[in-house]
């Protein structure tokens, strides 16, 4: 369960990096 959040929690961290961008 956890690992499944942080893994969630990557992604969103990436597409807003990405957004930044």
């Amino acid at each position: 369960m956890w690992l499944h959040w942080h893994t969630i929690n990557q992604s969103l961290c990436f597409i807003k990096l990405a957004n930044s961008a």
